[in-house]
């Protein structure tokens, strides 16, 4: 940069030359009139009471700059208050349209589930009526049975009328079994002998899953043996049954034979598939048969599991495994039973609430809403039965 000048001084016009200069006499003038002690005291004076002015100010300075920090914080409180409720109001207001979202599906839960009721109500009406139905077709078989017998019975008498008094009709002895043979001169075929073998199993199975039923404990046994390559299973419970001759007595502890049946291997696991086979045998048989739709009773296999209090076998590792298979398979029957005993005692509104979030997933695994109202009622009925 180059040196700068101080830029020439201006001249002054004359009327600015004779204001300076009247100026400067009465400036004189007034020093010649005033003391300078007085001049002193006015000067104090002002200067005090301007000290006093600039100490208000400073104090009303420090007061307006409390108030305005004050009121800074109180605005940033606010501030941060709206904020937070702003943020608040969205949580709420997105919680709330969940909610109506869940409450609208919830009360076609509740339709549905009415829905589901009121048929099974008339299903039951319907059962009722056909119950009634075949209580009069029994009513009039038990009328045409015990006229036969009145007319066997008659027949009987009329033949031990002819019969020699030495003998008796029962077949006792061997003289007595060959004059029946020579009296019926007939013997069941190989057909008619397969067909009462297998009636007489599926009464047995239909007695067995009975008394499991109405036993509140029994034990399983078992063991296998192989022959020609040939794996042989033999099952028994010991259950707790009443004497049919004398139902008013206490029950006894009795064994049952759930049959001999054949496998692949002698595993645990297969052990276990082949005793959960027979128990599901055992099931459909009962449950499709008429003591059990006049009871109102079903069986399943873990009414068994759930009713098993020990088992017995020998020392081998398979048997042992199999103990601790039955074992895991009695807990998990107990906990879900537990289980579908609190749910039942929830309320309807609990209930629903509780099964909401799993019947959603149910929705969803099915395929949507939309794949959901295309599956026929059956199908439905049975996810809700499975859900449950």
């Amino acid at each position: 940069m180059g040196r700068t000048y101080p830029k020439p001084r201006k001249s002054q016009t004359p009327a600015q030359k004779d204001a300076l200069e009247r100026a400067r006499k009465q400036l004189r003038a007034n020093k010649k009139n005033v003391a300078p002690a007085t001049v002193v005291a006015k000067l104090s004076a002002k200067v005090q009471l301007l000290e006093e002015r600039a100490l208000d100010y400073q104090a009303e300075l420090k007061e307006t700059k409390r108030k305005y920090w004050n009121e800074r914080k109180r605005a940033r409180k606010y501030k941060e208050v709206c904020r937070t409720q702003k943020r608040e109001m969205k949580m709420l207001s997105g919680e709330a349209y969940h909610l109506r979202g869940a409450l609208d599906k919830a009360e076609k839960e509740v339709a549905r589930i009415e829905k589901l009721a009121n048929r099974g109500h008339e299903h039951l009406q319907e059962e009722i009526k056909t119950l009634e139905a075949e209580k009069r077709t029994v009513a009039q078989e038990r009328t045409s049975l015990k006229k036969k017998c009145r007319r066997l019975l008659s027949a009987l008498k009329m033949l031990r009328e002819y019969t020699p008094d030495r003998l008796d009709l029962s077949l006792d002895t061997w003289y007595q079994r060959e004059w029946w043979k020579e009296m019926i001169n007939r013997q069941m075929s190989k057909r008619t002998v397969k067909r009462a073998v297998l009636e007489g199993g599926v009464a047995a199975d239909i007695q067995l899953a009975y008394e499991m039923l109405n036993s509140d404990k029994l034990t399983f046994s078992s063991d296998s043996t192989s022959h020609e390559h040939i794996e042989y299973e033999v099952r028994t419970i010991a259950v707790r049954v009443l004497d049919y001759s004398d139902p008013d007595a206490e029950p006894q502890w009795c064994m049952r034979s759930m049959g001999v049946g054949t496998s692949i291997d002698h595993t645990s696991e297969t052990q276990m598939n082949g005793l959960r086979k027979r128990l599901e045998d055992i099931a459909a048989i009962f449950n499709s048969s008429p003591l059990a739709k006049r009871e109102a009773l079903s069986f399943s296999p873990d009414d068994f599991a759930y009713r098993l209090i020990g088992t017995s076998g020998d020392h081998a590792a398979d048997q042992q495994k199999s103990h601790r298979l039955l074992a895991l398979w009695r807990m998990d029957v107990i906990l879900q039973r537990m289980g579908e005993e609190a749910l039942f005692a929830m309320d309807p509104m609990q209930l629903v609430e509780v099964l909401l979030p799993f019947k959603q997933a149910q929705v969803a695994k099915c395929g949507g809403k939309e794949a959901w109202e295309l599956l026929p009622d059956e199908e439905k009925t049975k996810l809700d039965i499975e859900l449950i």
